[in-house]
């Protein structure tokens, strides 16, 4: 994720990451933090399955979409 963060003009040219299970989509978020975005603001997350620390991503705004 920080390669594409960094091949796609610092994360700019990012939407949205969708990963096909949470914990990729964690990763992820930990990514968008470490580039200096914020995960729900400059780059929206989803993902499916139901681990708990998607709900706390979710509660903190981090993770927009779950299936």
């Amino acid at each position: 994720m920080e390669s594409f963060i960094k091949a796609e003009n610092n994360g700019k040219n990012i939407c949205m990451v969708y990963a096909h299970n949470d914990d990729m989509v964690i990763g992820a978020i930990q990514a968008i933090k470490r580039a200096g975005l914020k995960p729900g603001k400059d780059i929206l997350t989803g993902s499916i399955d139901g681990v708990p620390d998607i709900y706390k991503a979710m509660i903190d705004g981090e993770s927009e979409r779950q299936c």
